[in-house]
């Protein structure tokens, strides 16, 4: 028989952190990204919206910060957003929204980033 063991993360390390005024400005900003046909994904949860660059785990550093459950996040960007919508258009670009708030690493996520937001 097979032994499961479950790992939670211990550690998410933010590295760069910029919020906008509003989910529509932060879709704005992602343009340019979208537009070069780069995959942007929008996560939402705890009444943030926000996208975060993982670093990828392809090097022998940081794969063994993953296995010692840390991660890092080389940048998050962020806007308050109280209720959650499948998609967010603005001018002729529409993302999806995922909505992540069963995914406990990201929702802890989103309440961090909610406790550093001005309002």
């Amino acid at each position: 028989m097979v032994e499961i063991v479950y790992r939670p993360l211990k550690e998410v390390v933010v590295m760069e952190c910029v919020q906008y005024p509003t989910a529509e400005a932060l879709v704005h900003n992602l343009m340019p990204a979208v537009r070069a046909g780069q995959p942007v994904t929008l996560l939402w949860a705890e009444g943030v919206v926000f996208s975060a660059t993982f670093v990828q785990p392809d090097t022998e550093s940081v794969a063994r910060e993953l296995i010692e459950g840390r991660v890092y996040c080389s940048g998050v960007q962020f806007a308050l957003m109280t209720s959650y919508t499948p998609t967010l258009r603005v001018g002729g670009i529409e993302l999806p929204v995922n909505q992540v708030s069963p995914n406990p690493t990201l929702s802890q996520v989103a309440r961090w980033l909610k406790k550093r937001a001005q309002v």
